[in-house]
């Protein structure tokens, strides 16, 4: 009961910048350097434990496991949104038990709700940033906070993800009944698009997002915000050192789901995405916080605790000369 009504306390949060006009575009009136103007209660984008960061390559602070358990939830608990600012896919909990997990240092079982994905990145590690972002999150059992796993996104694989692009064409679905109802679709058109739903589902049956995780992974601990209004700083951020690989193919597909976002009750086109194409926040300043670079226990005596890393890069890139290559095709350049 209570893990229900901290749900329903804090999900609202995720979806609240949507009910009020907010962009990526530095130069519209609510950019992100105005966000903290955007008169919604509680704003806290103005804040001093704000995400994203640019994270310093360390060495391991602690070696440690993340416990995470698959939940009962299936294709058939998916729901799959588009907005302006992201693409997104909600656990319907009131019909399985969703995936969770256990967070290193923290008494609480964290309680997966939902994953979005942001063209560009909102984290950078060394001054790189990456062609998408990847979210899970959660809500904190018996708690009023969340944690999110972060993943980065290159389009880097030669071949296509599998699982990857079951979960594009699921948000494509849901982005062509749109289209379709704006123009009056026939009834034809509306069972083609059921068919590739459900084909979709059929392979994502027994989907579970953290087998997304790369084996091996670290991941960067810190405490923070959400990363759209209201910036809520309530977050504990979990970034995972290791990128998700993807094709080109599947890059593009996923930046023309938030670039060519229309709103169902317009039928106009409404991302608000910057210029550029990234609909991730620019980085905000550390303000004395502390990151943590946990690593799993396997990798004790492989992986140094006292490894550098040159933390001097600045500027904005993104990581990886195949990346810029896709963001070229695509017709981004972060």
């Amino acid at each position: 009961m209570k893990l229900l009504f901290t749900l329903g306390a804090l999900l609202p949060l995720y979806a609240l910048a949507e009910e009020h006009l907010y962009s990526y575009d530095p130069s519209h009136e609510y950019g992100p350097d105005n966000w903290a103007d955007i008169d919604i209660e509680d704003n806290q984008c103005g804040g001093s434990a704000q995400s994203g960061i640019d994270i310093p390559t360390s060495g391991c602070d602690d070696f440690v496991d993340y416990k995470f358990s698959a939940g009962t939830c299936t294709s058939n608990d998916m729901n799959y949104t588009l907005s302006g600012h992201a693409i997104q896919v909600t656990y319907l909990s009131d019909q399985c038990e969703p995936p969770s997990m256990r967070v290193p240092n923290q008494a609480n079982k964290f309680i997966a709700s939902q994953f979005h994905m942001h063209t560009g990145s909102d984290h950078a590690i060394d001054g790189a940033y990456f062609g998408a972002d990847l979210h899970l999150v959660h809500a904190e059992e018996n708690g009023d906070r969340f944690s999110v796993l972060g993943l980065f996104v290159v389009p880097t694989n030669p071949s296509d993800s599998p699982i990857f692009g079951d979960l594009l064409t699921g948000w494509e679905a849901a982005a062509n009944a749109t289209a379709a109802a704006c123009v009056g679709a026939t009834t034809q058109s509306d069972e083609h698009r059921q068919r590739a739903l459900l084909k979709a589902q059929r392979h994502l049956a027994a989907f579970n997002f953290y087998d997304l995780v790369p084996e091996g992974a670290t991941m960067y601990q810190y405490n923070g915000s959400l990363t759209t209004p209201p910036c809520s700083e309530i977050v504990l951020w979990n970034v995972i050192d290791t990128p998700l690989s993807i094709s080109v193919r599947e890059y593009v597909r996923l930046t023309s789901l938030v670039l060519e976002y229309t709103d169902p009750s317009t039928c106009e086109l409404a991302s608000v995405a910057a210029p550029s194409g990234s609909t991730g926040r620019p980085l905000q300043p550390l303000n004395g916080r502390t990151i943590q670079r946990l690593c799993p226990t396997a990798l004790e005596g492989v992986l140094p605790s006292d490894e550098g890393g040159d933390s001097g890069s600045s500027g904005r890139r993104v990581l990886g000369s195949v990346t810029d290559a896709a963001l070229g095709l695509a017709g981004l350049m972060f």
